[in-house]
């Protein structure tokens, strides 16, 4: 993916980035969506800034498209309550659902996965240490594949190797589970980079209907 790819008014795929990522983090600084995905969290965000660009008749500013971002999450939130009953501006609400009906911290979860790297880790194959440390490193499967010298196809079949055989020796003595959880580096870019692209010629339809020119992207700051 580039993420230098225009999606209006100067902005790049990698401007709606950061603005979604800064959204997703004060809101975890908050505390209002305790125990949810952050990639769910940051989808939101993101596909709102990224209409919010497109759709503006001038330029916004970059406070703006992050507040965008936040509101997304908020409406999202509110809506998800109302649908299970649970009303946030009821009387004690934050003292209860926050901060009482919080699982309280502990540090067995992390001496427990500490005490497990350190059993595991040594037992994997020199090929199996490369893939998952190039992951950790770059967060992009491209990346890490060309780190390694892979092609996408190969490394990700060598990760799902790596995965199956660390959860083998997670589980030893049992039947090991299936790798868990949305790895959604691999799809978030091709989506966003999709998206970019019928954001862009949104205004070239809307232009050819009404018989003006649409207005072209400025380069970014």
């Amino acid at each position: 993916m580039n993420l230098n790819t225009p999606v209006r008014h100067g902005y790049t795929l990698d401007d709606l980035d950061r603005f979604a990522r800064s959204a997703v983090s004060r809101e975890i600084t908050r505390g209002s969506w305790r125990g949810t995905q952050i990639g769910e969290r940051y989808e939101i965000a993101w596909s709102a800034i990224a209409w919010h660009v497109s759709a503006a008749e001038e330029a916004p500013t970059a406070s703006e498209l992050a507040v965008v971002g936040m509101r997304a999450l908020n409406d999202t939130l509110s809506q998800h309550r109302k649908h299970h009953g649970t009303r946030d501006n009821a009387r004690a609400f934050a003292a209860y659902w926050l901060d009482l009906g919080a699982p309280s911290g502990s540090p067995e979860g992390a001496t427990v996965e500490a005490l497990a790297l350190a059993q595991i880790w040594p037992r994997l194959t020199p090929r199996e240490k490369d893939v998952l440390v190039a992951l950790a490193t770059y967060d992009d499967h491209r990346a890490a594949a060309a780190v390694v010298g892979l092609s996408t196809r190969a490394f990700a079949c060598q990760l799902s190797l790596a995965r199956k055989r660390f959860l083998a020796l997670w589980h030893e003595g049992e039947i090991p589970s299936r790798p868990w959880g949305n790895d959604r580096r691999r799809k978030a870019g091709a989506r966003h980079q999709a998206m970019a692209t019928r954001l862009r010629a949104r205004p070239s339809r809307k232009a050819g209907r009404s018989g003006s020119p649409s207005p072209l992207p400025r380069e970014a700051a």
